[in-house]
């Protein structure tokens, strides 16, 4: 009946069963936890049942345990095979599409290592996280691009033959690497918003943005520290320029995160996502502030995509003791004895600005180096100075990126969906509960938000030969930070 219910003593000598005496002849209690020594417990007893539920929640705990630790390697070789294809993406410098990978040659597939040629042939061979054990699997050598004939074997021919085929691996255990990720990131308490869409395809053209009077308008009234242009002003070219912009830098995103950002599942962070949909935006911003170097079809991946700020075309303002070093944003630091960009930063807040930051890093570069950037250009009166200096703080020009002034007017505009970036309602869901930088409303994380992003989109614009930079993007948000000495 389910009730709980204990047996007399005197039923139990009745029947046979006499009280437990010690050697003194004392009574004993049992209280162990085998059935067999509780001499007057039915096994519908409170203590039983909860002995019982104890027991199903240890079995539970370790089942899931080992369900998560399997998560955890699926992970990470989808981390692995991500890298992989985003190096083989930057090789052959064209938009995603369908069969991305579809013109990757064999010489593509030999320049990436034995642990990333594996994690991309496992995604795309095995749904499970070990082969089947039918299959007696044995991983070949890395072999070599001549290696391609006959039965030969090698991973290099292998990731060949496999390059175009979907990925499987996302389907074992739960389904979907979202719902993979999904519970990886339930364990660890970080944040994951699911879009409507995936921003990233069948985006609005940066053309389409540059061709709207509302958008421009809307542009020079939020952002400061560059010249005002008409939309008659910009040329068709630079439409077509601003549109291969966008594929080049969705595809770089994909690499910086691969090696900037170890956590696969911060990847899908609600801010990376956000960022992503607004890259055509972005794309549009840089153009019409005439920061974008011309016929961008044509650059190769260690391309700075940022003009030069001496050059004729170029529209970039110098931070100087004017309205400029008030501004807040994003802003860019240039070296002017090598001639090239190396970082882009960011700065937002009530009492922060362009200004405020340069000075902030000038007595960093003067004192032991907390960011790595200070250890690579110190002050030249800094007796601390790396043997990994690229040069000193003086070499160094800081200009203005994209810049704005916090006010009622500004956020007006760069706050309200669809004025010039996107907001989906699950975004603003997930700032209003982070805590960042000691802000007291969304509108605030907004700044910040806008500024990270601009940040984040220079990054991607210079060279990775060049860039000093090691940090994500979005630290605070993602909580992943990357630019200590």
């Amino acid at each position: 009946s389910g009730q709980t219910m204990t047996l007399s003593d005197t039923f139990l000598q009745e029947i046979g069963f006499e009280r437990d005496l010690d050697y003194n002849k004392n009574r004993v209690d049992r209280f162990s936890d085998a059935i067999s020594f509780m001499r007057s417990m039915c096994i519908s007893h409170e203590y039983q049942r909860k002995l019982r539920v104890q027991e199903e929640e240890k079995q539970t705990a370790a089942s899931n345990t080992a369900r998560l630790e399997t998560t955890v390697k699926v992970l990470n070789i989808l981390k692995l095979a991500e890298e992989c294809t985003a190096k083989l993406h930057l090789k052959l410098h064209r938009p995603w599409n369908k069969n991305e990978l579809e013109g990757a040659s064999l010489v593509d597939f030999s320049s990436c290592s034995c642990k990333l040629l594996k994690a991309f042939i496992h995604s795309r061979m095995f749904s499970e996280l070990t082969p089947p054990k039918a299959m007696k699997w044995k991983w070949p050598n890395k072999g070599t691009v001549n290696g391609f004939h006959g039965d030969g074997r090698s991973l290099i021919t292998l990731a060949y033959s496999v390059r175009v085929e979907p990925i499987k691996l996302i389907e074992a255990g739960v389904g979907t690497q979202e719902g993979i990720r999904g519970e990886h990131v339930a364990a660890h308490e970080s944040l994951v918003v699911k879009f409507e869409k995936d921003p990233w395809f069948n985006q609005p053209s940066p053309s389409s943005f540059l061709s709207s009077k509302d958008f421009i308008g809307n542009f020079y009234s939020s952002f400061r520290g560059m010249l005002q242009r008409e939309v008659e002003d910009i040329k068709e070219l630079e439409k077509c320029n601003a549109n291969d912009l966008l594929p080049i830098l969705h595809r770089r995103l994909n690499y910086h995160l691969s090696i900037r950002v170890d956590d696969v599942t911060k990847h899908n962070h609600f801010c990376i996502q956000w960022f992503r949909e607004n890259l055509p935006v972005f794309c549009a911003i840089v153009t019409l502030a005439k920061h974008v170097i011309e016929d961008i079809s044509s650059s190769s991946n260690d391309t700075t995509l940022i003009l030069h700020p001496l050059s004729c075309n170029s529209a970039f303002v110098k931070v100087g003791d004017d309205v400029t070093a008030a501004l807040q944003g994003c802003y860019l630091h240039f070296d002017g004895v090598k001639s090239k960009w190396i970082r882009s930063g960011k700065v937002c807040g009530t009492k922060r600005n362009f200004g405020t930051r340069q000075m902030e890093h000038e007595k960093g570069a003067s004192g032991t180096p907390v960011l790595r950037f200070h250890s690579l250009y110190p002050a030249n009166s800094n007796t601390a100075v790396s043997p990994v200096r690229k040069g000193y703080f003086h070499h160094l020009h800081q200009y203005v990126g994209i810049g704005f002034e916090q006010s009622d007017n500004c956020i007006s505009t760069l706050g309200n969906h669809g004025k010039l970036f996107a907001w989906e309602n699950n975004v603003l869901d997930a700032l209003s509960k982070y805590s960042l930088h000691n802000c007291s409303s969304v509108k605030e994380k907004q700044y910040h938000m806008v500024s990270y992003a601009l940040e984040l989109g220079y990054d991607l614009m210079i060279s990775p030969n060049d860039n000093v930079s090691t940090s994500p993007g979005f630290e605070s948000v993602l909580q992943v930070y990357g630019g200590s000495a």
